[in-house]
């Protein structure tokens, strides 16, 4: 059952939290609205929304206004847990901290790789940031380059990561982002065992573990299929943590000739149920890998429920609906049917 006396409290809040989470019936209502002012203002009526959207009145919002306004809301879902969390969990959210500001300077170093100039809008995420973290946000909103952005980064522990990746000639955005997964996920790796022990670390173990060999998987496939990169140019991308694919198979992946190859490869690992509920499909390893890590997530939630699972599921589902949310959005500013919406998202 985990550890009942640390986590009771903040487990008896996440299930309050986790109520208020879109069901299936409510996004098959939600892929039926007729227009983006029509789903602000559905929006605006739910519980976990309506601090946040019900104000607008229905506007029509762009998919940039809608993605802030709903990172706020996964924000504050943060802040609530870290202020109820007694130590030991609080250990656990600190650790996941860096995920946010990993997705922050992805979205910076995007408009810098996109445009030439910064233009993303980081207002809304300024008293979040003051908190929890040493990013100046001011600082990153006035950079337009790679060196204002690495600068704006003096005394974080992201200013080494730019500092080395600055001098490669012809950067890409591919290089930074893989850098700063890397660094995120090898730090998660390698503290895991200093903070946690028990049930908790078994369970970030597997959760962790699993995200990291399904990233490699992705990594490896994107870097043969899109980037036609050579064997040597891959491994240096890749997070050197192998948790339920051996070393020989994970070096196989990689030395495949062919896509099929890999692919065969990649179904004889740990998670070939998986690769095989894909069959007859087209092969979409980022929907591969939400379906598992959900499929993990839950199971570890229902499993212990007093331990650090049940912010780590929480957190998670809260991600994965904002993203569907966005989908959804999207699919009914498209005017496309709602059927048709609702197979993006499940």
């Amino acid at each position: 059952m985990g550890n009942m006396m640390t986590y009771s409290g903040i487990a008896t809040k996440v299930r309050a939290m986790s109520s208020r989470l879109l069901s299936d019936e409510d996004y098959r209502l939600m892929c039926r609205l007729a227009s983006v002012s029509e789903a602000v203002q559905w929006l605006g009526q739910l519980p976990a929304y309506a601090d946040i959207f019900s104000r607008l009145g229905g506007q029509t919002l762009h998919r940039g206004e809608i993605e802030r306004l709903l990172q706020k809301s996964l924000y504050a879902d943060f802040n609530r847990l870290y202020l109820f969390s007694a130590p030991e969990p609080r250990q656990f959210l600190k650790l996941y901290f860096p995920h946010f500001e990993i997705k922050l300077l992805k979205q910076c170093l995007r408009s810098v790789f996109d445009s030439g100039q910064f233009s993303v809008d980081l207002s809304g995420s300024y008293e979040f940031f003051a908190k929890y973290s040493s990013l100046d946000l001011a600082a990153l909103s006035a950079c337009h380059t790679l060196e204002e952005l690495t600068e704006a980064l003096h005394g974080t522990r992201y200013q080494p990561l730019f500092r080395r990746l600055l001098p490669i000639p012809h950067p890409t955005l591919f290089d930074y982002e893989m850098a700063l997964d890397l660094r995120y996920f090898s730090n998660i790796w390698r503290m895991k065992n200093r903070i946690f022990d028990g049930e908790d670390r078994k369970l970030i173990t597997e959760a962790f573990g699993s995200r990291l060999d399904l990233l490699n998987l992705q990594w490896i496939y994107r870097a043969k299929k899109y980037f036609q990169l050579e064997n040597e140019e891959i491994y240096p991308l890749l997070i050197p943590v192998h948790y339920r694919i051996s070393d020989s198979t994970f070096q196989a992946m990689v030395e495949a000739e062919t896509e099929e190859a890999f692919l065969q490869l990649a179904a004889g690992t740990g998670y070939a149920k998986a690769f095989q509920e894909e069959k007859g499909r087209p092969l979409n390893l980022e929907e591969l890998y939400r379906n598992l890590l959900r499929r993990i997530y839950r199971s570890q939630s229902r499993r212990m429920p007093y331990s650090a699972a049940c912010l780590n599921t929480y957190l998670f589902l809260k991600e994965e609906e904002l993203h569907d949310i966005v989908t959804v959005v999207e699919g009914i500013r498209y005017q496309l049917p709602a059927a048709e919406i609702y197979e993006f998202i499940r």
